[in-house]
Order: structure tokens, then C-alpha cells, then sequence
């Protein structure tokens, strides 16, 4: 496979985020905001046919890459399934690094990094549970008693 699937580790760190984050950890926004980058064919700069070749595609495959509307957003999408567990956030950032876009990581990489790419995880009541409760003292709305017709929603809004 070439360096389709290669592998950084898994520990290290690449601007703030674990190398071994999945790609497809990555919201829609940060995946737009790549495509609006990496799609324009500059011969400047390294577009999504360098990231592709960094990748071990080869030249019939991104040929067929090309043919879609969105071929960042493909391929970032193809990635995953070629290399099950090498395609990670961190392994990304690195090749975006080498191939001198550093255009993208500045904008992105502070997204990245503070962790505003990633999904936020749902907090919800394990099943069986009620909402979760607030330390006693802490003054929060779910520690107060409630008034005559109001209610605790879950989740709260």
C-alpha cells in the first residue's frame, strides 16, 4: 500500500492534537474549509493531487478523483477505508506541513488544535439514569428546588 497507511506513532502530538485522532473525527466545516483550499489547481501551491500522491494514490486514481465535484472532500473521504487506523488528524497535519501548506495550517490548525474540528461529545444520562447531578453547594440550577409548574429538562437547553 505504499505510504498510503503509514504510521506516526500514535502518541505523538501534531499542533495540540493526538496524532492518533481519526480523520473522520473531522466536522463538515473544517472538511469545507480544506476542500476550499486544496481543490483550486495552483501551480503555486500543493493542491489535493500532491496530498493524493503523498498518499500512495496513483495516477488512474486520481484521474478518477478528478472527475468528482469535490475531490479533497473524496478523498479525505476515500482515505479512511484504504488505510483503516493510519488515517488520522495528526498524519493529515503532517503531510499538509510537508507539502509546504502552511496557508491551511495556520487557519485550521487552530481549529484543530483547540479541539472546534472535533464533534462535541453528547451529554446525555446513561440509560436508566436521570440527569446528571450537580455537586451539593454549587449553587447550579439542578441543586435549587424547583417552582410550582416548572420542570427539569433533559438535555438542558
Amino acid at each position: 500500500w505504499g505510504p498510503v497507511c503509514p504510521r506516526d506513532g500514535g502518541g505523538g502530538w501534531v499542533l495540540g492534537v493526538t496524532s492518533a485522532v481519526p480523520l473522520v473525527a473531522l466536522n463538515f466545516s473544517v472538511r469545507r474549509r480544506l476542500g476550499l483550499y486544496l481543490n483550486p489547481r495552483a501551480p503555486v501551491a500543493a493542491d489535493w493531487t500532491a496530498l493524493a500522491e503523498e498518499l500512495g494514490y496513483e495516477y488512474l486514481e486520481i484521474k478518477h478523483l478528478e472527475a468528482q465535484p469535490d475531490p479533497a472532500a473524496r478523498l479525505l473521504e476515500d482515505w479512511p477505508g484504504r488505510c483503516p487506523g493510519g488515517a488520522t488528524v495528526g498524519r493529515l497535519l503532517v503531510l499538509l506541513r510537508a507539502l509546504g501548506r502552511h496557508d491551511i495550517l495556520a487557519d485550521l490548525g487552530g481549529r484543530i488544535g483547540e479541539g472546534r474540528a472535533l464533534p462535541a461529545p453528547a451529554l446525555q444520562p446513561l440509560p436508566g439514569q436521570g440527569a446528571p447531578a450537580a455537586p451539593r453547594g454549587s449553587g447550579s440550577a439542578s441543586s435549587r428546588p424547583l417552582g410550582a409548574g416548572q420542570s427539569r429538562a433533559w438535555p438542558p437547553v
